[in-house]
C-alpha cells in the first residue's frame, strides 16, 4: 500500500512541475515572438469560485485587461483575463506579451504571473519528497 501512495505521490508531483516547465516554455516563447505593450485594468469581473460538494467555494475576483495592437494596419483593441484574486484597481497598468495572430489567447503578463508557475514547482517538489 505504502508503494502505491508513494507512487501516486510520485506522479502528482512529476505532473506539477511538467505544468510549470509547460507554462514556462510558453511564456518564453510568447515573450521571444510576441509584442510588447501597456494593458490597462479597466474592470473586475466577480465569478463563482470551482464547484465542490458544498456547492462553489466562493467568489473570486479577475481583472479584466485591456490594450490596443495594429492588425492589417488598423488599430483592434483586446480584453483579456488576469489572473484571480490579483491585487489590482481598476486603471492599474501592467506590461503584456501578445501574440500577433491571436491576441486574445496567447499573452502573457510578466508581472501577474510570477506567483502561479512557480507555486506548480514548489508543490511538485513537495509532493516528490
Amino acid at each position: 500500500m505504502a508503494i502505491i501512495a508513494s507512487t501516486i505521490f510520485l506522479v502528482i508531483g512529476l505532473l506539477l512541475i511538467l505544468g510549470f516547465l509547460y507554462i514556462l516554455f510558453r511564456n518564453g516563447r510568447i515573450k521571444r515572438n510576441g509584442i510588447l505593450t501597456n494593458a490597462k485594468v479597466v474592470s473586475i469581473s466577480f465569478e463563482k469560485g470551482s464547484e465542490n460538494e458544498e456547492g462553489f467555494s466562493g467568489i473570486i475576483k479577475v481583472p479584466v485587461y485591456s490594450f490596443e495592437y495594429f492588425k492589417n494596419e488598423k488599430i483592434k483593441s483586446c480584453r483579456i483575463k488576469g489572473r484571480s484574486n490579483s491585487k489590482v484597481k481598476i486603471g492599474d497598468i501592467t506590461p503584456v506579451y501578445y501574440h500577433p495572430k491571436n491576441p486574445s489567447k496567447d499573452y502573457f503578463l510578466p508581472k501577474k504571473d510570477f506567483f502561479v508557475k512557480y507555486m506548480y514547482l514548489l508543490i511538485g517538489f513537495i509532493f516528490l519528497v
